[in-house]
Order: structure tokens, then sequence, then C-alpha cells
């Protein structure tokens, strides 16, 4: 817990049992003086009155919507500009070759203008496609590419778009695994035939990450965040890792280097720390 919370932890008569709220998000439950399993505290210090442990996960949900929310969904990166030696101390970095040879960031903006559409999993996958040799960032290429990547993903206009009568740009979600077919299918029809669906991992490690980034390996996460009690889902292309230390606090954490299609430079994700509902990811090996 952190300081300015409800409790700290030196506050809690707290029993060994520690129970998972949600993907990365843990707490502790305490037990009354009969030594029966009475309360759960989240890692905000929240307090729930739970009969016993099982309850748990029986209330996952609720549980998870009212312990951390977000203002936000930007809220949770780190831009680059804020990257600097007296906030972050660099232990240890990985960054994709492919991004370092084609590192030019395609915006949110090129695709709303140029495509009259914008969803987030087809940005992602349209700057894979970029850092693999398909395409370009000009007009013709951008507008070329989204337009397939949105048919092969089956990606589908969101209710939400709809509804936003005065805006000239659709706006879709997909899946994920629909998103790492699509992009094979594309893959192949520009030549790399070998490339194949490499099936989706659920709440990522840092070391499956690691592995991907070290072997050159772009990766597509989709994940939900709790913003202000609702889930907001949102897609990334991973470009690196870092392993640093935060100077205010001493700790030292694992960060994803991320293109999230809002910035023309990356940003950085705390993944040690960042509370997920859900978080699945997929890797290309294009060849």
């Amino acid at each position: 817990m952190e300081e300015g919370n409800a409790r700290s932890v030196s506050d809690l008569e707290v029993s060994d049992a520690l129970v998972e709220i949600a993907p990365l998000q843990y707490g502790a439950v305490t037990k009354d003086e009969e030594g029966q399993l009475e309360t759960v505290y989240d890692n905000y210090g929240n307090e729930y009155d739970l009969e016993d442990v099982n309850a748990v996960s029986e209330n996952t949900e609720e549980l998870l919507y009212d312990s951390t929310k977000y203002d936000d969904v930007d809220s949770i990166f780190i831009k680059s500009a804020n990257w600097i030696p007296s906030k972050y101390q660099v232990k240890s970095e990985i960054t994709l070759q492919k991004y370092k040879e084609r590192s030019t960031l395609i915006l949110i903006q090129n695709a709303e203008t140029w495509v009259k559409k914008y969803a987030c999993t087809v940005q992602a996958l349209t700057q894979i496609a970029h850092m693999e040799k398909m395409c370009g960032t000009g007009e013709k290429d951008t507008r070329s590419i989204y337009n397939t990547l949105w048919k092969y993903t089956k990606t589908q206009e969101t209710d939400e778009s709809k509804k936003n009568t005065k805006s000239d740009v659709m706006y879709g979600s997909t899946y994920i695994d629909d998103a790492a077919e699509g992009f094979v299918k594309l893959a192949q029809e520009k030549g790399y035939k070998n490339t194949e669906v490499k099936g989706i991992e659920t709440d990522p490690s840092v070391l499956w990450l690691k592995n991907k980034l070290e072997y050159n390996r772009p990766i597509l996460m989709g994940y939900g965040i709790n913003v202000n009690g609702k889930r907001s889902g949102h897609a990334i292309s991973v470009v690196g890792y870092r392993r640093a230390t935060k100077m205010s606090s001493g700790n030292t954490y694992d960060y994803l280097k991320v293109y999230n299609s809002w910035d023309d430079s990356p940003a950085y994700l705390n993944y040690s720390t960042v509370d997920m509902i859900d978080c699945s990811a997929t890797y290309f090996w294009v060849k």
C-alpha cells in the first residue's frame, strides 16, 4: 500500500493469506478474534467485509471496480519527456531492432484524416506492419494497409461511433485473436508466406515479454483498465523493455516501451504496478 491511503500495512493484523483480486492486483485477508477470515483489503486500503476467502473470487468484478480507478485511458503511460536520469535510473534495456530501423510512429490523426477510421488494434498493427517493411507512413500506404487490416481483423464499428453523428470518423474494435489472424493474412499476402499465428498469451509475464523482444518479435497487447468504474479497453504494440529504478521511491520496476497510437514518440508503462482488469498478448515472427 502507498502513503496516504486509508490504512498502512503496519495498521493491519494480517493473516498469511493473500488473494489475487485481478491480474497484477492483490489484497490482504485479515482474521477476527476467533481466527475466522473476516475482511479483505485491496492494495489501496479499501475494506470489504466478506464471510470467507471464497467470496473474493466470487466478487472479483465488484472488488476491482471499487478499488483502483484511473481518470482516463492515457493516465497509465509515462511520456518519453519524463524519462530522465533524475526520475528513472535504467538497469537494463531491450529495444526491438526493427523499431530502431523504422522508428517513425504513425499517428491517430493520420488515420482519422486520411482513412476516416480509427481502431486502436488496427493502429497498433499498422505500426507493426511499418516496422516489418510492409508499408510506409505516407497517406497512400496508410490508407491501403489500414483498410485491409480493418477488413482482415473483422473490426466492427462501435456503438459509440454510431452515436457520434457529428464526426465523420468511424471508430471500431476487434478481438485480439481476430487481430492476430488478420495480421498474419496480411503478412502472407505481402510475401511472408511462413508467418503463422503464435497463439494468445493471457496475463503475459515479464519473462514472456522479454523473450519475444530479445528475439526481435513485435508484440500486440490488448488490455482493459478501470476508468471511473467502467472497463476501458486499448491496444498497443510493445517495442521494448526497461528495468529501472524510480528515483522518487527507490523502487525498481519492469517498464514496457510501447507505441500507443496517440503520440509521435514511445511511452512507457509500469507493468509491475498497473492494475488491469484483463490483459492478452500475441507476437509475430514475420518470415
